[in-house]
């Protein structure tokens, strides 16, 4: 493990002289990513400086992208949209956007952020972070409301235009509601936040944090290290990898030329085991580590189609560290894995993305983790044969209504997929898995509206149905991804949603309002219906809450 933190220090320190230019990376979940999507789909023409299947992407990226095809793409409803994206990206282009009255020179100097300093050496920019939530849940005693209570900050900005750096810490108090509280106990772990403790008895008490350097080197490199998360995909989920779980120190690499984008991160991962009293860690020693390598190549083939390929391995070497074998940027992983003889996780897959016309994106993504060609040739259902399937389709401006956007996507996954032998390989970090928030043997279905009616007003209106074979009578069926995949039940036969049936209604709508830049009043409301073939299973949430949200990224906690 020296090895390999001399030779990431030693790529700090050498690399920045290199640099050209750099700026931080967008957070998860930001509005600015969905206003850069939706103009790319509208205008039905793939964009060779975005690639909106890697997620996160800069900040000078956004803001280069709007000004170079803001005529093009900004006209009508869109204009104060990508307005939006041009204010969130202040320091990355030549526009003029000031505050009507600054405070004291430095403070709110422009509408998005706080405290700002801009000069030609140094850019710094610091915003404070709040997010408070309170509502009630049925059947949840009114005295004790569900609520969330999150505070911090956000810093951000760079150094002489070569080393760009971020940010961002909270400290967060919450009651949530009582199909999260059993995910919590369940996995002993916060979806995107990890570690927790209780607070009050039935609440819970845990940090967020983040941060990260960012550098661009030779043009075409651009090169980030630290703490964040990553998805890659154009769809609500990612069966690929997703940010639904907590964060993780790695390096990142994206190598940006013609229509290619080319990633590779080489990270650090938790294998987090069970404490005898969740939410009361023993701290005797430290959490057991795993490793993550993977790349993925993105390519515009045509001027409306992408294709992507990718690959990533987990494993674990004791007494060893990071394997030097998976530092190779360009080798297939299988090939590594058979040539060390090696048991690690290794998974293939392919994306594509398809704008037929004008305001309409056709996407999927197929994902392998194990096959054996004759076996899918024979047509038997395999249990070894382990994969998963995800079809979307995106509208914006439906039925020429503006900012009136759909979105219907299908997800599959195979029993066993994402799985391993053991808990060192499987693909979950700190509890949480990497790809889709309930594991494998699944199906699902989502249909989602979003809706501007005008400006700083937005309505979003989801229905998700999931079916999942549970596991019972002490067999493993396949949904739970926690635990080695053998013994199995049968070897034959195997299909998604195998074992005892559940099944997940859940509708949700979210009405914000923005009452300044990033400044939201969040009203939402959540039915979530839980039936299994285990009556005693059974349950009904209909949860509401109401709050305010200033520079916070909204909560992982949909699953």
């Amino acid at each position: 493990m020296y090895r390999i933190k001399l030779i990431l220090f030693s790529l700090l320190a050498i690399v920045p002289s290199l640099v050209i230019a750099q700026s931080p990376l967008y957070p998860s979940g930001s509005l600015s990513n969905y206003y850069l999507q939706r103009a790319e789909i509208k205008s039905g023409i793939l964009r060779n400086k975005m690639f909106f299947d890697l997620q996160p992407y800069t900040r000078d990226e956004a803001a280069t992208f709007i000004e170079k095809y803001g005529n093009e793409l900004v006209y009508g409803a869109d204009s104060a949209n990508l307005k939006y994206v041009l204010t969130d990206n202040i320091g990355w282009h030549d526009k003029s956007i000031k505050s009507k009255k600054s405070i004291l020179k430095y403070f709110y100097h422009d509408p998005a952020n706080s405290f700002v300093v801009d000069n030609d050496n140094f850019q710094f920019f610091v915003n404070p972070v709040i997010y408070y939530s309170q509502g009630y849940e049925r059947n949840y005693p009114l005295e004790d409301p569900i609520f969330n209570n999150e505070r911090g900050i956000e810093v951000r900005g760079n150094i002489a235009h070569k080393l760009g750096f971020y940010t961002y810490f909270t400290d967060n108090q919450a009651r949530y509601p009582t199909y999260v509280n059993d995910w919590l106990y369940k996995f002993q772990s916060v979806p995107g936040d990890g570690f927790w403790k209780k607070f009050k008895e039935t609440g819970v008490d845990h940090y967020s944090a983040r941060g990260y350097i960012t550098f661009d080197a030779m043009k075409y490199l651009k090169f980030s290290f630290g703490h964040n998360r990553n998805f890659i995909g154009h769809g609500i989920r990612s069966l690929i990898l997703s940010d639904f779980a907590k964060d993780y120190v790695h390096l990142k690499i994206n190598t940006k030329i013609w229509r290619f984008n080319y990633q590779n991160i080489y990270a650090e991962l938790t294998d987090l085991q069970p404490f005898s009293q969740p939410g009361e860690s023993p701290r005797v020693a430290l959490y057991p580590r795993k490793y993550f390598a993977a790349h993925y190549l993105s390519l515009d083939l045509l001027k409306n189609l992408n294709i992507g390929f990718y690959e990533g391995v987990v494993f674990f070497r004791q007494q060893r560290g990071f394997d030097f074998n998976y530092l190779n940027p360009i080798i297939f992983y299988r090939a590594v894995e058979h040539s060390i003889g090696s048991p690690d996780n290794v998974l293939i897959a392919a994306q594509v993305n398809y704008l037929p016309t004008k305001g309409v994106s056709l996407y999927g993504q197929y994902l392998i983790d194990e096959f054996k060609f004759s076996e899918v040739l024979a047509a038997d259902k395999w249990w070894g044969n382990k994969y998963s399937i995800q079809l979307g389709l995106k509208a914006v401006d439906l039925f020429e209504v503006k900012n009136l956007d759909y979105t219907l996507e299908y997800n599959m996954v195979r029993p066993y997929t994402y799985s391993h032998d053991t808990s060192a390989s499987n693909y979950i970090h700190f509890n949480q898995p990497l790809a889709h928030p309930l594991g494998a043997n699944l199906k699902e279905v989502i249909n989602k509206v979003q809706f501007i009616p005008f400006d700083k007003m937005y309505i979003t209106a989801t229905y998700t149905y999931s079916t999942q074979g549970v596991d019972s009578g002490g067999y493993n069926f396949g949904s739970n991804i926690f635990v080695p995949y053998s013994p199995i039940p049968w070897e034959y036969g195997v299909k998604a949603g195998q074992g005892v049936e559940s099944n997940i209604n859940r509708v949700d709508l979210e009405l914000s309002y923005m009452l300044r830049h990033n400044f939201f009043i969040d009203f939402r409301t959540t039915y979530r219906n839980y039936n299994s073939d285990f009556d005693e299973l059974d349950r009904n949430d209909l949860i509401f809450n109401l709050g305010v949200r200033w520079n916070a990224t909204k909560q992982n906690l949909w699953f």
